[in-house]
């Protein structure tokens, strides 16, 4: 069963990717999100930009983190210009080993927010030049 807190979907206007994790409980679940930003980011065009919202995340015990990493390929393989990773406040000692790159090389820039309108404020600047 996928949680649906899980949310992968493109925003075309904005040529945008939004990945929206909760609890990731089943390799299963992992499987059905790397199919989904597979199929998400071909609707995209090269040069899109991706917004990971990862306040509510909770990799269940057991469940290996290497679907992050596929993720990513998928992402660097389609074209991206940079992504924004959404963390609580809280979470400022939680990192992962992409902290401001992706784990694939050549690796992609990575910005770490609080918030999602932080997020959307750096990419919407990026896309209209001022950054």
């Amino acid at each position: 069963m996928v949680n649906i807190m899980n949310k992968v979907f493109a925003d075309l206007p904005k040529n945008r990717l939004y990945i929206i994790l909760g609890t990731v409980s089943s390799e299963d679940e992992t499987r059905f999100l790397v199919n989904r930003v597979l199929n998400e980011v071909k609707k995209l065009r090269h040069g899109f930009t991706c917004i990971t919202d990862l306040r509510d995340f909770n990799l269940s015990n057991g469940i290996n983190d290497d679907f992050m990493q596929d993720c990513q390929e998928i992402l660097w393989e389609g074209g991206i210009r940079k992504a924004i990773r959404i963390t609580g406040v809280t979470d400022i000692g939680f990192c992962f080993d992409f902290e401001k790159k992706s784990k694939v090389w050549p690796a992609y820039q990575t910005d770490q927010v609080f918030s999602m309108e932080e997020a959307e404020s750096s990419l919407d600047s990026l896309s209209s030049g001022r950054n």
